[in-house]
């Protein structure tokens, strides 16, 4: 009797023992989880304010140029960098919504585009020039 009380509780201290073992490993994935989520949050911010800068830049050249501050400019000159200046400023709304998006859950975000592509599909239709 004292043989089958001594097995049953050292089955019960092995599986007790297992599951410490199971939640002390799946403690550690769940910090390096959220430390590689912190890492990829802080990596996406210098990124977007990298590209916002950059497109900061072309949009004021751009606006420089249609002042004419650099000198007259002909009709398909203004259409040109009228286009220019409208995906500029497409583009950088766009980073924008990334740079809110990317530390919240995506598929909470609401889509304002009135089908249904994909974002990539967006930003390339904003930043084409057409002739």
């Amino acid at each position: 009797m004292q043989t089958s009380i001594l097995i049953l509780l050292s089955g019960s201290l092995f599986f007790v023992c297992g599951t410490v073992l199971f939640l002390l490993t799946g403690e550690r994935r769940l910090k390096q989880l959220i430390r590689s989520e912190q890492e990829k949050n802080a990596s996406f911010a210098r990124v977007f304010h990298q590209i916002d800068d950059l497109l900061t830049s072309v949009k004021w050249h751009t606006e420089m140029m249609l002042d004419q501050e650099a000198g007259k400019l002909n009709i398909a000159q203004q259409q040109t960098l009228n286009r220019i200046d409208t995906s500029t400023a497409n583009a950088m709304k766009l980073i924008e919504r990334f740079a809110k998006v990317s530390s919240s859950e995506w598929h909470k975000a609401p889509l304002d585009h009135p089908t249904a592509k994909t974002e990539g599909d967006r930003l390339d239709e904003m930043m084409e020039l057409k002739a």
